[in-house]
């Protein structure tokens, strides 16, 4: 098999088959969010040359895609933002012209199939070249467990601290990035905030929500507050900020 690096500047029609890669990996509720769906289109556009795609050569299969954005950064994990915010400032520096210092992965995905085979360490070798060819001084990432959803009870807290028999990280997806030997910045709690009306989450989620209270959901890390008194359903995702090593 020969695995093809190709960005999205390159082959500008890879952005109509990102689905085929972001259906299997998030839930509805995730990719209709309304920041999300506002931002990563134009991000997708105006920073065509960071999102990369790893495609199998023969069968021009996706294997694997890391897309990313980019922001100014101080240095101070205090001043990190959640998701949707850095979705948001992303665009706006970019309008103003203010040079970013971080290379930000926002959304990397290796389907099921193609997972340890050292894809991964192949995406980070990518984020270390885009750092060198575009002098980014940072490479983040707000790193989304991805078995969270079976724990939905716990905090993130409670759950980062969770170990294998071996003494690495309980989740599969923390655990291949810790391999690559980066500094945990912080968690970003309600980093992706969303709130809709009932129905709408009823449509999403395939459930009932008869009464106000919390509600495990599909694939949710943390639990849906329904508030049926005044029609809205409120869900908060945390994700945990990364800082990789740049040489």
């Amino acid at each position: 098999m020969t695995i093809q690096v190709v960005s999205l500047a390159e082959r500008p029609e890879l952005a109509d088959r990102i689905g085929e890669l972001e259906g299997e990996s998030f839930p509805e509720y995730i990719n209709a969010e309304p920041t999300w769906e506002a931002c990563f289109p134009k991000i997708l556009d105006v920073l065509a040359h960071l999102q990369v795609f790893l495609v199998e050569e023969e069968t021009d299969e996706l294997l694997a895609l890391i897309c990313n954005s980019a922001f100014k950064w101080d240095g101070d994990t205090a001043t990190l933002p959640g998701y949707n915010d850095m979705l948001r400032t992303t665009l706006l520096e970019n309008e103003q012209d203010i040079t970013p210092n971080v290379l930000c992965g926002i959304m990397g995905i290796i389907p099921e199939k193609h997972q340890r085979k050292g894809v991964s360490k192949k995406l980070y070798q990518v984020m270390l070249q885009l750092t060198e060819r575009y002098n980014f001084k940072y490479v983040l990432s707000p790193v989304r467990p991805t078995l969270k959803q079976r724990y939905p009870n716990f905090t993130t807290e409670e759950y980062l601290s969770w170990k294998t028999a071996d003494g690495r990280a309980f989740d599969p997806w923390i655990r291949s990035n810790e391999s690559m030997a980066p500094k945990f910045l912080s968690i970003a709690h309600n980093s992706i905030n969303i709130s809709a009306d009932i129905d709408q989450w009823q449509r999403w989620c395939d459930m009932e929500f008869p009464a106000s209270g919390e509600y495990v959901i599909p694939d949710g890390h943390k639990l849906l507050k329904v508030d049926r008194e005044n029609d809205v359903a409120f869900y908060g995702e945390d994700h945990v900020w990364y800082s990789y090593p740049v040489k």
